[in-house]
């Protein structure tokens, strides 16, 4: 079997040995090909992520997020994407809760933004709320003030619907 016509190869060829025809060459000599996609299973089933709260593993969703106990409340690992079309949290993201927010990364106005979201999701001062790690980069830690881990696991199951 020869191929012609390949995209960005120009005028050159591809030979299977043996293959009398496309087909032939995908399930010929090595035998036929199965559908792996059935069987992908997703890295957070396969590795599994310890949650903080009671050492378990913890298959992703809500409970991988991390939360971590501070002497002062809460830290929250948040994934931060800044510069989008509207400011919402959008769910889970490997062990960080991924927020968007309107504002450009400028002069710590994503920051702000983002500090007030949170304290209005987890239904805490404005003030409580603050960014302690990570200020000019996409991950971030952030400081939620007054608030036990239980208490924010128990608030971000409710605000994500147990995702």
């Amino acid at each position: 079997m020869v191929a012609h016509g390949v995209p960005g190869w120009g005028d050159r060829r591809i030979s299977v040995p043996g293959a009398g025809s496309v087909e032939d060459a995908i399930t010929g000599p090595i035998g036929a090909l199965r559908d792996v996609r059935a069987e992908a299973v997703p890295i957070w089933e396969a590795v599994g992520v310890v949650g903080a709260d009671n050492g378990e593993v913890d298959t992703g969703g809500v409970g991988a997020i991390r939360l971590t106990p501070s002497g002062s409340g809460t830290l929250l690992k948040v994934s931060a994407r800044p510069g989008a079309r509207r400011s919402a949290i959008l769910g889970p993201h490997g062990d960080s809760l991924r927020v968007a927010v309107r504002s450009a990364p400028e002069k710590g106005r994503a920051n702000a933004e983002l500090e007030s979201l949170l304290a209005a999701a987890f239904g805490i001062p404005r003030s409580a709320a603050s960014v302690v790690r990570g200020s000019t980069s996409r991950t971030k830690s952030v400081l939620l003030g007054g608030l036990a881990v239980g208490t924010a696991r128990e608030r971000l199951n409710a605000l994500l619907g147990g995702a």
